[in-house]
């Protein structure tokens, strides 16, 4: 018999399998939209597509029969082209998906301290850039179920875990800084440092 216990258990799991699946999508396009506007994912990405263009035109693998079958040989020359071209597609479309720079550290540093939503996710890092001329980053998550108050409140464990501090407050992503979806953190490396004594006696 299929208590109301075991009913419930079901529709939890399958709404958890529908959310990691949201949120796998999710991650995906958002890491696609970051690395799109990044010139180094550009260049990896033209020279995989021009490599496949130059591998098309002089790659030339024989037709694996024997005899002169012209037919076939130029169908077998197309296919090869086709198979080509598909992998260096998909070759750009992996360097354009690729994840961040330290986000399996970054990741379970957050799941360590127990940073996730009520289905147990973590933060997932969807950009790790450094801005012009300095050693401040720019680290946004795709963070889903987990309000900015919370990492508010859990910044000291953050900042540890991460081996950072904060340069300002968590904010929301989006261009208008609306999108609760994401959370913005502008943070440097290491322990922030305070000055303790006085540089001059007139400061006393």
């Amino acid at each position: 018999m299929i208590t109301n216990e075991v009913i419930f258990m079901n529709i939890n799991d399958r709404v958890r399998k529908l959310e990691e699946q949201r949120r796998r999508r999710d991650v995906m396009v958002s890491r696609l939209c970051a690395n799109i506007k990044r010139q180094v994912s550009w260049i990896a990405t033209v020279l995989a597509l021009v490599s496949g263009w130059l591998a098309c035109a002089y790659v030339r693998i024989p037709f694996p029969g024997v005899g002169n079958l012209p037919g076939l040989v130029m169908i077998w020359d197309y296919a090869i082209m086709l198979l080509i071209l598909l992998l260096s597609m998909l070759a750009a479309l992996v360097i354009l998906t690729m994840p961040p720079l330290h986000t399996k550290d970054i990741e379970s540093g957050l799941q360590h301290i127990a940073l996730v939503d009520r289905y147990g996710f973590s933060p997932a890092l969807v950009l790790n850039q450094g801005l012009e001329h300095s050693n401040i980053r720019e680290l946004r998550f795709y963070s889903r179920g987990i309000a900015k108050e919370t990492w508010i409140k859990r910044q000291s464990a953050v900042e540890d875990v991460l081996n950072v501090h904060w340069i300002e407050e968590p904010q929301y992503g989006g261009r208008r800084r609306n999108n609760r979806n994401y959370i913005v953190l502008i943070v440097a490396p290491g322990a922030e440092s305070k000055r303790e004594e006085p540089l001059y006696d007139d400061e006393l």
